[in-house]
């Protein structure tokens, strides 16, 4: 449980970090779907459904809180009061999802057939979503980049997770 306290800082302090110190742009360090794919591979490694929920849960839990307490070391503490209270609600909601992707990523390891055509398609399709919800409001450039990289990446989490297991049209 240690180490994935590490990785949810690692993941949401690194996020908020990565933005002034390496130059990514906010578009690509404010998406959440990779946070969700995350939290299912974290559930891929675990073998019980229960464990597996609260590791998705601490995972993308702490990665929020460390995010917020990030921004408010790098913009001061005149965002103290926006951070906590996003800290507190997409905290809760960040738990809440890390839970139910990590238990679909440990029934993913054992799955087959359909079942595993359907949870292989989950993480992809958190990508592809938010892809394609994101393309209404952003568009060209940075933000076009982020998203196509998006789309590419659940293709390949697509191909990753049912590769082996069940043909690639199925999923």
């Amino acid at each position: 449980m240690i180490g994935l306290l590490i990785a949810g800082g690692l993941l949401g302090g690194g996020m908020q970090v990565a933005e002034p110190v390496l130059g990514l742009p906010n578009e690509v360090t404010a998406l959440g779907a990779p946070w969700l794919v995350s939290a299912f591979a974290a559930g891929a490694l675990v073998r019980r459904r229960a464990v597996a929920g609260l590791a998705g849960a601490l995972l993308l839990g702490t990665g929020t809180v460390l995010y917020y307490a990030a921004l408010v070391v790098g913009y001061g503490r005149g965002t103290g009061d926006y951070a906590t209270v996003m800290t507190v609600t997409w905290g809760t909601l960040a738990a809440a999802a890390g839970a139910g992707m990590a238990v679909a990523g440990c029934a993913w390891r054992t799955a087959t057939g359909a079942r595993a055509a359907l949870l292989a398609a989950l993480p992809a399709a958190a990508l592809a979503g938010e892809a394609a919800l994101l393309s209404l409001s952003w568009s060209g450039g940075t933000s076009g980049l982020a998203l196509a990289a998006e789309l590419a990446g659940a293709v390949a989490v697509l191909v990753l997770l049912s590769r082996h297991r069940v043909p690639l049209s199925h999923a």
